[in-house]
């Protein structure tokens, strides 16, 4: 069927008034019992200045054990039998799922969102909390509404962040007399899609093919992409589906599409899911390589059995077939180049994401509960950010050149996070930075694959050179190292070496959930030594491990001085436990009624410098937090503190006072309630055959709705049902009928009528769609002379109307239509007024969006230099090449200014000239901040430094004579004429001397060809470049330019952007972020 909505007013859209940036991005999925959660409620808004924002109803998803029910299942009875007190599988097995598991479960919501929103989760089962912890703590998130059985928060940025309620009835015990939680909820915060790594493709785009089972196989399979659109797909139902078991297991590799998995036919084919869609199935690349798996949607392997792809290689005692990595198929494996962005994979019926070298992974998240419920294994030269996993099995193998950053892992109670290996496979080289581990499952002591770094590795082994740093652990956690080996090959020759754990920091010393206390394993062999492991800077609740305690926290007895040393025993050598920079104390106090985490020893708490720190604060039962005072200055009521970059000592205070945990601190005041408000946008986000699935924004002021439709223009609207909350499911649906809706929200008072909402129902087993008007246009000035609009795609949009008026026009004119969801006017004049409107068009419907207006700046030739002052706002623009008047604004000797390097029309650097001696200062890059140091290349290449004092000038350096060139004052400045400016030349010993200098424009190629030219080669991965940059260097934090080899300026990006390339022409390029400079070719 084809589902076309029209609404007969303007959409209300989830954009703040007072944040036009602000945007919340949510779906509906599929209203089906083994899909939605009935454990929490969850609503979200945007935050405005007076929090009267409406809430939205935001549906909660669920994640559950695999646990054979041949029922639920819906596999035949007779395909199962009993073995000892285990249902198993005549061909497959057993579930492969610890019994203690089956009762619990996980929660969870993806949405995205930009600017402020206010969060608020509901615990819909049994008793009142005593308080919610949300974690990653780091994160800064502290609620800010707590009754025991709700709690509010704000969110600022897109993280991916654990809300536990912490009540009896949610912990779930581990076996060993420790808990662990038992109803989880997680809520998944992305980025608005339109701001991924990656483009959103149209359904109806050039090479896209949407998926229906009844569509043929071989014009899926031709697909450049492959679009799974809303709803719920069952692929094992698709009529090509090969669902028997089938021995030969050549033939089984050929189908196209066995036991609901797809198996792609061409290199860089894609898949992507959409929000919304639940696809029930699993995807092979089949070895072709660049592949993509990528979109906002689901992947469940919920209505598989465990292995249940499994290629044939002969049958056990009992039948079953033959279990081995080569017979087991992973869930969804993909090849060399992969490409994995943005999905939810959940309870994968084997190992779940594989894939080759060159692999790039983002944003996914990976939920399991079996053994063998792996998570991520890419190869070497791949890159893995901002993911979540929490699953039963080894997160991922450290034995490869790989990185994984900005991550967050949930232990399960089983598997290691970086695993060295089973056998000995690899070699190092293995990067995990920026990473949180939460909420620790691991309830075993001694069990080898657990830990950060865990291994069940054999003699043989040769892995090196791992690094672990900047590691935030949370909550009690038994190992962050269990490394150990196994004789299997005779001893044969091996090493674990020269790792690197760097920035540690734990809550709470290593200990079980129970509270038993562990020590960190590291047990070589013979011929097979741990060695050259360096530990800096780790901090265990609070304790600076050192050569003089280590023995408290590892199992270890090493003879010898710090880093070299040996225990015979364990056949571990040269190990270094050291710190880097000043420890600075932390003083935590605190009375009676609660206490805090980390403890340190005796309260004081080490921390080295720059490094951060999270506090954890927890009231006793018939307590509540009063107050967190920081060096004497109230902080409020919160429950956790985050020190960020800590650079001295403080002394933290807590203050409990006896009374119920619940507590109301919201900076806002009720809304006024006097009238009803109405409800914001009525729309359908599901609708099919079966039923339509209504959803609008919630008026705060209603007790509940009242959900009305008619037939079009037939007469009164009938009552069909009410709801206290924000949706509603109509399954009364016929096909080739028009529907009319309208919903009422209601209190004890009044009642208030929403806007009409028209659908138009057609045919069954058509692509279900809706039509909507755009409900938010940027506008960016992209170049000088360039307006550059982009929106989000529409689902049901056959192409777009860009229309443009000036200033004093009555109507619209068209400028071009197109299908892309961006558009560039080059036509523009300097101080001209334009607005701007994109009109959606499907079939004879034709929408409308926001009508934003924007103004053409002047353009200024070149590049200039600005100051901004951070704590007054105001700016020095003194230097530029056209422009010479100065603003007069007042100036204190006090004042702190950043330094910004602005470049509003092509390339160039801004570049200070000795007027005397004819000398260039060239300066590249953005430099902001306070105190911050740059290197600058000098005309006769010296290296210049760039300083920030705080009385009021900058001056740059010179390290190599010890010359300073400085401003003498910000006041002087704005007093000469002409743009330029007196500086004053002096060294550490010698008297100032006057010379005058100005500002000057320089050609960036003039730079890159200059005789101190150290551009980094062989930096750059891969290199020649198709489509993504990736660095074997950290780079700085400032923006990141990309030029040509003639020195124009071609792409630039922000310090968390992905350096996409893919739209360059083939040619040699340069890559400028501060003071690094990288060359590239791109094929």
């Amino acid at each position: 069927m084809r589902i076309i909505l029209h609404y007969t007013l303007l959409l209300f859209t989830f954009i703040a008034p007072s944040f036009a940036l602000a945007q919340l991005e949510t779906v509906s999925w599929p209203e089906s019992q083994d899909v939605l959660s009935d454990r929490y409620r969850v609503r979200m808004r945007l935050v405005n200045s007076t929090g009267d924002s409406q809430w939205k109803d935001v549906e909660t998803l669920m994640s559950i054990p695999r646990n054979y029910d041949v029922e639920k299942h819906g596999f035949p009875a007779e395909d199962f039998k009993m073995e000892g007190n285990e249902l198993i599988h005549k061909i497959a097995g057993g579930d492969a799922c610890t019994d203690f598991l089956e009762d619990r479960n996980l929660s969870f919501i993806p949405f995205a969102f930009e600017g402020k929103i206010e969060v608020e989760v509901t615990k819909l089962y049994g008793e009142s909390a005593e308080r919610v912890e949300i974690t990653p703590s780091a994160f800064e998130i502290n609620p800010h509404y707590f009754t025991g059985k709700t709690v509010r928060f704000f969110m600022e940025k897109p993280e991916y962040i654990s809300v536990n309620f912490v009540a009896n009835d949610n912990k779930d015990n581990d076996r060993f007399n420790g808990f662990n939680i038992k109803y989880g909820l997680m809520l998944f915060g992305d980025q608005l899609e339109k701001n991924a790594a990656y483009s959103i493709p149209s359904p109806t785009g050039s090479g896209v093919v949407v998926w229906d089972n009844d569509l043929d196989l071989d014009v899926i399979l031709n697909a450049d992409i492959i679009y799974f659109p809303p709803g719920d797909h069952k692929m094992k139902d698709h009529k090509e589906n090969n669902n028997e078991w089938i021995k030969d297991a050549s033939l089984e590799k050929s189908l196209p599409l066995y036991h609901g998995q797809l198996r792609l036919r061409k290199e860089g084919q894609k898949v992507y899911i959409a929000p919304g869609a639940y696809v029930r199935g699993a995807f092979n690349a089949n070895g072709n390589k660049n592949c993509w798996l990528y979109g906002r949607g689901i992947i469940s392997g919920r209505d598989y059995l465990m292995h249940e792809i499994i290629h044939y290689d002969g049958e056990q005692s009992n039948g079953v077939w033959i279990q081995t990595t080569q017979t087991k198929a992973a869930f969804c494996h993909f090849s060399d180049g992969a490409q994995y962005h943005g999905v939810i994979f959940k309870e994968a019926f084997h190992h779940t994401c594989p894939s080759g070298k060159n692999t790039t992974i983002r944003d996914i998240k990976i939920i399991g509960w079996c053994s063998n419920n792996d998570g991520i294994r890419p190869s070497r030269d791949s890159n893995v950010d901002h993911i979540f996993i929490k699953t039963s099995d080894d997160y991922d193998y450290a034995r490869d050149d790989h990185s994984v950053t900005n991550s967050v892992f949930w232990p399960g109670v089983n598997g290691a996070i970086g695993m060295l290996g089973w056998g000995n496979l690899g070699s190092g080289y293995a990067k995990y930075k920026n990473n949180y581990l939460i909420n620790s499952e691991w309830s075993s002591e001694n069990k080898k694959n657990t830990g950060f770094i865990g291994s069940v590795a054999d003699d043989g082994i040769k892995l090196e050179n791992n690094i672990i740093e900047n590691l935030n652990i949370e909550s009690p956690t038994a190992y962050l190292v269990n490394a150990t080996l196994e004789n299997k090959n005779n001893y044969k020759e091996g090493y674990l070496r020269n790792f690197l754990f760097k920035n540690i920091k734990t809550s709470h010393p290593f200990m079980l959930p129970n509270g038993t206390f562990v020590k960190q394993d590291m047990k070589g062999l013979k011929n097979n030594w741990i060695e050259g492991w360096v530990f800096t800077n780790l901090v265990v609740g609070g304790e600076l491990v050192t050569w003089e305690n280590y023995k408290d926290y590892f199992d270890l007895n090493l003879v010898g001085d710090n880093g070299t040393n040996v225990d015979e025993k364990n056949w571990v050598r040269n190990i270094t436990f050291n710190s880097q920079g000043d420890i600075h104390e932390i003083t935590v106090t605190s009375n009676q009624g609660g206490t805090f985490a980390p403890q340190g020893k005796d309260r004081l708490i080490d921390c080295p410098s720059g490094t951060d720190q999270t506090f954890f604060f927890t009231p006793n039962e018939g307590y509540k937090i009063k107050e967190v005072l920081l060096d004497g200055v109230s902080q409020g009521h919160i429950q956790s503190l985050h020190l960020a970059n800590v650079t001295a000592n403080h002394e933290i205070e807590v203050i409990f006072e006896a009374g119920e945990n619940v507590f109301d601190n919201s900076p806002f005041s009720a809304p006024d309630c006097t009238n009803l408000q109405g409800i914001g946008q009525l729309g359908a986000s599901h609708a099919d055959c079966d039923y339509v699935f209504l959803e609008w924004g919630a008026d705060p002021c209603a007790t509940s709705y009242i959900v009305k439709k008619r037939l079009k223009d037939t007469g009164d609207f009938q009552e069909i049902g009410t709801t206290e909350s924000a949706f509603f499911r109509d399954e009364d649906i016929e096909e080739n009928t028009t529907y009319e809706y309208v919903v009422v929200s209601q209190n004890d008072s009044e009642e208030k009528e929403s806007s009409i909402m028209q659908l138009i129902m057609e045919e069954c087993g058509t692509q279900a769609c809706t039509f909507q008007d755009i409900d938010q246009l940027d506008l960016k000035i992209k170049n000088c002379g360039e307006v550059q609009l982009s929106w989000s795609s529409q689902r049901c949009v056959e192409n777009y109307i860009v229309e443009r008026k000036e200033e004093g026009e009555a109507e619209f004119s068209i400028l071009e239509t197109i299908t892309e969801t961006s558009y560039t006017d080059t036509n523009v004049v300097e101080g001209v007024t334009y607005t701007y409107q994109i009109k959606p068009v499907f079939g004879e419907l034709v929408g409308s969006s926001a009508q934003p207006t924007i103004v053409i700046p002047a353009c200024i030739s070149g590049s200039y230099f600005q100051l901004i002052n951070k704590v007054s706002g105001h700016v020095l623009r003194p230097f530029s090449q056209e422009q010479s008047a100065i603003a007069q604004i007042e100036i204190s000797a006090a004042d702190v200014w950043s330094v910004w390097k602005m470049e509003p029309q092509g390339a160039g650097f801004v570049s200070f000239k000795n007027m005397n001696t004819g000398k260039y200062l060239s300066m590249l890059s953005d430099v902001e901040g306070e105190n911050i140091t740059t290197s600058l290349s000098a005309g006769n290449n010296e290296k210049w430094e760039i300083i920030y004092s705080y009385d009021g000038y900058f001056r740059l350096y010179n390290p190599s004579i010890q010359r300073y060139i400085r401003a003498k004052s910000t006041e002087e400045m704005l007093n000469q004429p002409n743009g330029e400016i007196w500086v004053e030349v002096s060294s550490k010993y010698e008297e100032d001397d006057l010379m005058q200098w100005t500002v000057a424009s320089v050609s960036y190629a003039d730079y890159i060809t200059s005789s101190d030219d150290q551009l980094r080669e062989n930096k750059v991965s891969p290199n020649p470049i198709q489509d993504y940059i990736d660095l074997i260097y950290d780079l700085p934090s400032f923006d990141r330019y990309i030029y040509s080899a003639s020195g124009t300026l071609v792409k630039r990006f922000g310090v968390n952007q992905k350096l996409d390339v893919r739209n360059l022409s083939s040619g040699l390029y340069i890559l400028v972020c501060g003071n690094e400079r990288y060359k590239f070719v791109k094929n």
